[in-house]
């Protein structure tokens, strides 16, 4: 008889401090059988449980639910195993991940939903599955009415675009997304206003230097923000008319990348950078204001104006990528650019991969995903890409996403459950680069002995470090086979090698722990030897991506 899990997932996208942790199993028996069941947790630092239990199975498809309770009441994220045997001897074995947290504010897993249609009966199903990718909070793009009054005047309604819309979608979205452990942002572009409203409030509006309305082509007409006008008090009501009416948990607040000046109507030349920072704090008062959390995220689109908003009231610094921001150079030169703005807290890329329109085939989009994943992630950033289920996002207008295909739904499953089980060692908000002085400085302290660098270059490895206190976290991401940089593009997937390293010695090493999300097997880290003769030299393998995490004497 066989025996197989087809799918093995948290049902919760993160656990709270002192939860259960849960986790379906949908098994796929030939016959009726005992089955021996061993659930095991581990953290990537050492710290492991395991619970053994009995389960009976069906003919067909069983889903069945399994829960363990863990002693620590610490943030932290888990690698979870689970095995099937029966007393003839088939066995089974299916892998995922999951973490403990406060709040989704903790680490900001972004995701989207942008179908809201009327009768549509397929949303919380749509969310379930989305909350598998750990995904803890959900941007609802183009939920609204209108850019200037987001609720719609009746349950259903047609968009500024001419899509049909229903509020009572929403609100099961919403929902949905509160009973998997989901915060619910709200999209609101900050400043944009249809010409129906312009045309009755002119004085509001934001000007060029000609005295001619700033659009953005014929959709919208931009409005003026300065602290305290017509236009701010006007959204800020909005947004407080939303919170009392939805369940949102914040706002997901846009802007178009562009003007950086603008004209009142008065003539006042207006800093757009600066009035964009007075904003998110205003906004982030009315979020408070309605339900204490703190939950709105606002676009610095293609990191700007990023210098001016990344230390204000928001949950994470967010960059929407645009050209000429199309390496993987580039995008680790902006998440380090956050990093530095405003140390510890959390950062969030938007790089929509427009190559999966073009339909690579299975393998060479898994790889792209692959590779772009490492470098965002291995940087210390989350990805906002996936939604509605098993949709990716390839354009800056959501409704225009696609369906992933198999391999490289498995792929990122692997890549995200990596993500979420090794939190701590690559998005802990006490981790600081120092690449510049381990490998960058006068007198460099690690090697590797296949060609590298510390940022992305074709033909190299890309060598990310980092440090909190008592680890050391170095990132490998394989780019000895590539020919150029573009984060863009489908990708032939690298050949696995063997990399000796020669580890930075400030300090010494306790213990030298080594993991991949490559493979299909556990993403437990293994112990990798360390040279006796100097005490940092290791070897490790590396196909697309591999972590590094050195445990060393703490200071006093």
């Amino acid at each position: 008889m066989s025996l197989r899990i087809r799918g093995f997932y948290a049902t919760q996208a993160f656990y709270r401090p002192a939860e259960p942790l849960t986790f379906r199993a949908e098994i796929e028996s030939s016959g009726r059988r005992q089955v021996h069941a061993v659930l095991s947790l581990a953290r990537p630092d050492g710290v492991a449980r395991k619970q053994r239990e009995s389960i009976r199975l069906s003919r067909g498809i069983t889903a069945i639910d399994f829960s363990m309770n863990i002693p620590s009441q610490a943030p932290h994220g888990y690698l979870v195993d689970l095995v099937l045997e029966d007393d003839s001897g088939d066995r089974t074995q299916a892998f995922t991940a999951t973490d403990v947290l406060r709040s989704w504010t903790d680490d900001p897993r972004y995701g989207f939903m942008s179908e809201f249609g009327p009768d549509d009966s397929a949303i919380e199903d749509r969310v379930a599955r989305t909350a598998r990718f750990h995904l803890n909070c959900l941007q609802f793009y183009d939920w609204m009415y209108r850019h200037y009054r987001l609720l719609p005047p009746r349950e259903r309604f047609t968009d500024a675009l001419g899509r049909k819309l229903s509020l009572k979608t929403v609100r099961k979205g919403v929902a949905a997304s509160h009973r998997h452990r989901m915060g619910a942002l709200a999209y609101a572009a900050v400043y944009a206003a249809e010409p129906e409203f312009f045309q009755d409030h002119q004085k509001w509006g934001l000007y060029a230097p000609d005295g001619s309305s700033l659009q953005l082509g014929k959709l919208f007409h931009l409005m003026d923000l300065t602290p305290g006008s017509a236009w701010v008090r006007h959204m800020l009501g909005d947004l407080a008319r939303t919170l009392r009416s939805l369940p949102f948990d914040g706002f997901h607040l846009d802007q178009y990348g562009f003007p950086r000046a603008g004209y009142t109507h008065g003539g006042e030349l207006r800093d757009l950078a600066r009035d964009f920072a007075e904003f998110v704090d205003a906004a982030d008062a009315v979020t408070r204001g309605a339900h204490g959390r703190a939950g709105n995220i606002f676009n610095a689109v293609n990191a700007w104006p990023v210098e001016h908003v990344a230390r204000r009231r928001q949950a994470a610094t967010y960059v929407e990528v645009w050209p000429p921001h199309t390496t993987y150079a580039d995008l680790v030169a902006i998440v380090r650019r956050c990093h530095d703005l405003a140390p510890g807290k959390p950062v969030i890329l938007a790089a929509y991969a427009a190559f999966l329109a073009r339909k690579p085939s299975g393998r060479s989009a898994a790889a792209g995903l692959a590779m772009l994943s490492a470098v965002i992630f291995g940087a210390g950033a989350w990805h906002l890409l996936l939604g509605e289920g098993d949709r990716a996002l390839t354009h800056a207008y959501y409704p225009n996403h696609v369906r992933l295909q198999p391999e490289a739904m498995r792929t990122l499953r692997r890549y995200y459950d990596f993500a979420v089980g090794y939190r701590q060692f690559l998005r802990d908000p006490s981790l600081r680069d120092v690449a510049g002085t381990f490998i960058d400085g006068t007198e460099p302290t690690f090697g590797a002995s296949l060609p590298y660098s510390s940022t992305p270059a074709a033909g190299r490895i890309w060598v990310g470090m980092r440090t909190k206190p008592g680890w050391l976290v170095i990132s490998l991401a394989n780019l000895l086979d590539q020919s150029d940089l573009a984060w863009d593009r489908a990708r032939r997937a690298p050949e696995k090698r063997t990399v000796r390293l020669q580890l930075p010695n400030e300090a010494r090493i306790r213990r030298c722990l080594v993991a991949s999300p490559d493979g299909e097997g556990s993403m437990a880290p293994t112990i990798c030897e360390v040279s006796k003769l100097d005490q940092r030299t290791a070897q490790v393998p590396l196909r697309t991506w591999t972590l590094v995490i050195v445990e060393t004497d703490r200071s006093r």
